[in-house]
């Protein structure tokens, strides 16, 4: 499918196709969906040889009904693959979303500091990120860069005034079992798609003493606009109405705040997930599409 267009009454469509191969023409298709619904094409070669145009096209016309839901083209040797889907949410036709494997998503750069005590030369405080970002496969990928570029000098910046607390206290009373500090770690993609792309990370403080504190960092963006996107906004729902019922399902006696509780998506559903560590954050799985 190379291009495809909509009649403004909505009862045909209009789809440009190509040969996937260097030779060889296209006269004709039939439909094997029944007419309705999803519909099945299968194209027909030229007539008088492989490389034949003799009576070939490129352009065909489907006829539509407000039923009508997903086409699928013919693949030889390889059953039928989507090409078209009516959107549920806008009801207009669009080509099916890419989704990626984790792996072909991005990279990570890691990012380490140390700080010396002022009265000392004593190391006292030092922080780690690994950032991700993704890779050109991406239509807007310099946008959703920048997106995620804001989030890592939110999150350096943050770390930078504790660095400036450690140096400024001067020689502990007591000498911690390890060096304080901060990290961001990398945790994985959990969607990677035309549509969006949603990656974990593990927002992680050591003060010192037998444990560190441990959060979890949802980040999901839209990779239409770049931007950051909201649970709300994926569901249609108010986060008042989100957060009440997560709550109830995660059996909380209050209603948590999204300090609380953080998101996640997959292709299909979204993931809600208690963010406070050391111990393992409780979910709440919903469809969401």
């Amino acid at each position: 499918l190379i291009d495809y267009s909509v009649s403004e009454d909505g009862t045909e469509l209009t789809l440009q196709t190509a040969v996937a191969s260097s030779i060889g023409y296209t006269r004709a298709y039939k439909d094997n969906g029944g007419g309705v619904k999803p519909h099945y094409l299968t194209f027909y070669s030229t007539f008088g040889g492989i490389n034949s145009s003799f009576g070939a096209k490129n352009t065909f016309v489907l006829e539509l009904t407000p039923q009508d839901t997903e086409i699928y083209f013919s693949r030889p040797d390889k059953g039928y693959e989507l090409v078209l889907l009516k959107d549920e949410a806008t009801g207009k036709w669009r080509r099916p979303y890419r989704k990626f494997t984790p792996e072909s998503c991005g990279r990570t750069e890691l990012v380490r500091e140390e700080f010396k005590a002022e009265n000392s030369e004593e190391l006292c405080f030092c922080y780690e990120m690994e950032k991700f970002y993704v890779n050109d496969i991406f239509q807007n990928a310099d946008k959703i860069n920048n997106t995620l570029q804001k989030m890592y000098d939110d999150v350096e910046e943050a770390y930078r005034e504790d660095a400036e607390i450690y140096r400024g206290l001067g020689e502990p009373l007591e000498k911690p079992i390890n060096t304080p500090y901060d990290s961001l770690l990398f945790k994985k993609v959990a969607y990677g798609g035309d549509d969006y792309i949603s990656l974990l990370f593990n927002d992680v403080s050591y003060m010192g003493g037998a444990h560190p504190y441990s959060f979890l960092e949802g980040v999901t963006i839209d990779c239409r606009t770049g931007e950051e996107v909201s649970a709300s906004e994926l569901l249609g729902k108010t986060d008042e109405e989100i957060l009440q019922q997560v709550s109830k399902e995660m059996g909380m006696d209050v209603i948590a705040t999204w300090e609380d509780i953080d998101y996640y998506i997959t292709d299909t559903t979204i993931v809600f997930v208690y963010r406070m560590g050391p111990r393992y954050w409780e979910d709440v799985v919903w469809e969401w599409r």
